[in-house]
């Protein structure tokens, strides 16, 4: 074997080393395994691997990207399955990754102060990865972009969980938009603000429980949401976007808290606002008839947008004001009142739709053996349904027969009169007095009505007189109204305080103090221990109790002594006697008075001087 001389193999390495330094970096990148590389902007370069790994190189920002998609050729946008944004990167705009539909992760670094929306349209992305050093953005486990301080939901991977629930702290959220796969989301209290086009596309989520703090609802906030079913409004929202419920076909209501000051709905879910002037949105699974109120002198832009179960709509009062496209997809009659002026042939056009005019016919209570029920304008009849006719509220059986009585509907009891309309207020019934709210539900348990509390029972009868409630008593009057403050009952004196619960032990009432038993009734002339209670039931303070002395505080002082002969003496001036006539006060004053404590007393000397109880 011949020998290799060892300068020899070091000349061959350094030639190799100086070979290898001529070689441009790009060519040794694509020798690694590069596919296609390019540049978004002059300061952006991007290199895409072999196994499927996007990476943005340089500084400021990358674009929308429209500008510089066509420069992965033959489909290698599909192959993209992560994108790594390096460090240097400050930008990342609106929709810049919109067509890679395989990418499943986006990792952002420390660098990136601005994110714009909607970086994915649709896809397979799983997860954002942000930098634990970026100080604007931040990701939790389960890939969700926020902001650092996480009080914002920017935005949900479209291919995340199906299930998820947003943190507390979080106040304003967006950026679910097509995440189709979402079927479960639970929002926190703290929740503030859902943002424009947040669920827009949602189409597996089917219900949502709004928290109440809520205050805002964007534009399209649930748009093309087809799988929604219901949803609630809650009293503190004032800020409802455009179009927000559009396209919802599912939906069977929209229902407004009763106390919001903005917002309203009628017993058929539809939203309006407060008066019920504008009509925003009809739910697209509403019924298939529908009377809008006469109060409405505007009609929203898509309000009836492909709510395709409607086949009947009555105009009962003047033309409203409608948006051009607010039947879109709508094929139904549309009735309106014979004679109105406002009702012009260019009122009486398709709106979108595919409307079919005549003239309004009354709807009319009908009679047969079994009972009375109602024809609706459009010839159907109201059945297992609440409807309102001439202003008064009626339930009609699954027959479609008006219901009398009581009756009890989603949880609530009501009450219809023989007249079948529904009771609200107050009405006495069977020898006792029911309350009915505004919406007709009776009330049970504590009521303010008219500034005056009641209690009303489990079965909604009002009480009166005595009541013991979580372990403390009451008194109603004859009326049902709670008592507060004095009340004699049945010769007896009480006292109940300002939230109407009855006192026991010592009370200081109007700067007296009273003592009332474990039954409430108040004492009067006796003692109780040291202190002595009055005909009045007051405490007694400073005076002569026969041959016993409370002093000021109301206690008894032992060894005080009348004086003898009963002797006091005053002043003209001043509200105390005095039992020792060297009394260092006395001497003060040129006119000195004498005489019995009764003719004290009468002269107004209401309490003995300090000075003279200490001498005894």
């Amino acid at each position: 074997m011949k020998k290799i001389c060892v300068k020899k193999i070091c000349g061959i390495l350094l030639t190799l080393c100086l070979v290898l330094a001529m070689i441009p970096a790009a060519a040794v990148t694509a020798h690694a395994g590069t596919v296609a590389s390019g540049k978004c902007s002059d300061e952006v370069t991007w290199v895409l691997s072999d196994d499927g790994t996007l990476t943005f190189s340089g500084t400021g920002a990358i674009p929308d990207m429209m500008w510089w998609e066509k420069q992965l050729l033959l489909g290698q946008s599909e192959t993209v399955r992560r994108v790594i944004v390096n460090e240097g990167i400050t930008e990342v705009e609106q929709m810049a990754f919109r067509m890679l539909v395989n990418c499943t992760t986006l990792t952002i670094p420390a660098s990136v102060t601005s994110i714009g929306k909607n970086l994915f349209n649709y896809g397979s992305l799983q997860k954002y990865i942000v930098s634990a050093n970026n100080r604007f953005y931040s990701s939790d486990g389960s890939g969700v972009l926020y902001d650092k301080e996480k009080t914002s939901l920017l935005a949900y991977p479209i291919a995340g969980p199906a299930k998820y629930a947003v943190p507390e702290g979080v106040e304003w959220i967006s950026g679910f938009k097509d995440c189709t796969r979402l079927t479960s989301l639970t929002l926190p209290g703290t929740l503030q603000v859902i943002g424009d086009d947040c669920f827009n596309g949602c189409t597996g989520l089917s219900s949502l429980e709004i928290p109440s703090g809520l205050s805002q609802i964007g534009t399209r906030a649930f748009y093309h949401c087809t799988a929604l079913r219901s949803i609630r409004i809650p009293a503190l929202v004032w800020g409802i976007g455009y179009e927000v419920f559009m396209d919802c076909t599912a939906l069977t209501g929209i229902w407004v808290d009763k106390d919001n000051e903005y917002y309203a709905s009628d017993k058929q879910g539809v939203l309006f606002n407060k008066d019920m002037t504008t009509l925003y949105a009809y739910p697209g699974s509403g019924p298939s008839s529908y009377e809008v109120p006469a109060t409405v002198t505007m009609i929203d832009s898509n309000a009836f947008y492909r709510c395709g179960k409607l086949k009947a709509i009555n105009f009962p009062g003047n033309a409203p004001e409608i948006s051009g496209d607010a039947f879109t997809g709508v094929t139904a009659t549309a009735c309106y009142p014979g004679g109105d002026e406002t009702w012009t042939e260019e009122m009486r056009v398709n709106y979108g739709g595919t409307l079919t005019w005549k003239v309004f016919a009354a709807g009319s209570w009908q009679k047969n053996s079994v009972g009375w029920w109602y024809r609706n304008w459009d010839g159907s009849y109201p059945a297992n349904c609440w409807q309102e006719i001439d202003g008064k509220w009626y339930h009609f059986d699954k027959d479609g027969y008006m219901q009398t009585g009581w009756l009890k509907d989603g949880g609530y009891w009501f009450y219809l009169t023989a007249n079948g309309d529904m009771v609200t207020g107050w009405r006495l019934i069977s020898g006792k007095w029911y309350w009915f709210n505004s919406g007709g539900g009776m009330v049970t348990g504590w009521k303010l009505i008219d500034g005056k509390w009641y209690w009303f029972t489990s079965n909604g009868d009002m009480v009166t007189g005595w009541k013991q409630l979580s372990g403390k008593w009451y008194y109603f009057t004859g009326n049902g109204d709670m008592v507060t403050g004095w009340k004699q009952i049945s010769g007896t004196k009480y006292y109940f305080t300002g939230n109407g619960d009855m006192v026991t032990g010592w009370r200081q009432i109007n700067e007296k103090w009273y003592y009332f038993n474990s039954g409430g009734a108040m004492q009067y002339s006796k003692w109780i221990g040291d202190y002595y209670l009055k005909a009045d039931g007051s405490m007694a303070v400073d005076e002569w109790i026969g041959e016993y002395y409370v002093g000021p505080d109301g206690k008894w002082v032992p060894g005080a002594k009348r004086p003898q002969g009963d002797t006091v003496w005053w002043t003209p001036n001043g509200e105390v006697y005095h039992t020792h006539r060297d009394c260092v006060s006395l001497k003060r004053s040129s006119e000195i008075l004498s005489g019995t404590i009764e003719e004290a007393l009468s002269h107004g000397k209401s309490r003995l001087c300090n000075i003279c109880a200490n001498m005894g």
